[in-house]
């Protein structure tokens, strides 16, 4: 049993297949061990009510959703009554401002079905936008920066560390280069 603190980083690695999305999803109350306790400051999940649970935790799971709509509308879905200095600055932390920028429309672009206009990497830094404008307590990231190249996964740790010091931060990766990031590792073996 491992327990995260506050403002900790953690980082859970393994080979394809091994878990770690499953654990991720056990976390978050999206699937319900059969088995076992998982603990939240020391509360049963089962003992917590989704809702309660989902006002505290922001994802961004592998196949998180992307609408056919702007590129406000998608960051808005994280936080509709964010102001523009909130969507901006959730821009800039996830390393995608200097990309809306660069659009004909900027924030106003239509992206697409699941945000097909859009490259991978791009798609990935929309998402993780969406995620700091949230600005909950406990940041779960699944894969959600396995398309970005290095320069841009280390403006995205950046801004994990620098401005969500008083966050838990978990982060399901591949990249053992990123795992300088992170105050623990949990590698899971099949």
């Amino acid at each position: 049993m491992y327990c995260s603190r506050k403002g900790e980083h953690v980082a859970i690695i393994g080979k394809s297949g091994s878990g770690k999305s499953t654990l991720i999803k056990l976390m978050a109350g999206i699937l319900i061990p059969t088995e076992g306790k998982i603990l939240l400051s020391g509360i049963d999940l089962k003992k917590i009510e989704l809702s309660s649970l989902y006002k505290s935790i922001g994802f961004v799971m592998q196949d998180s959703l992307l609408f056919n709509d702007t590129i406000e509308e998608n960051l808005r879905y994280g936080k509709e009554e964010a102001s523009m200095e909130e969507i901006y600055n959730a821009c800039h932390k996830a390393g995608i401002y200097d990309d809306i920028k660069k659009m004909p429309e900027g924030l106003k672009t239509v992206i697409g079905e699941r945000g097909e206009k859009l490259s991978g990497g791009q798609r990935q830094r929309l998402i993780l936008a969406r995620l700091f404008l949230q600005d909950k307590e406990i940041l779960v990231i699944d894969e959600g920066t396995s398309g970005l190249d290095q320069k841009t996964e280390n403006i995205v740790f950046d801004s994990l560390r620098a401005i969500q010091k008083d966050k838990t931060v978990i982060v399901v990766t591949h990249k053992e280069e990123s795992l300088v990031w992170f105050d623990k590792i949990i590698k899971i073996n099949e």
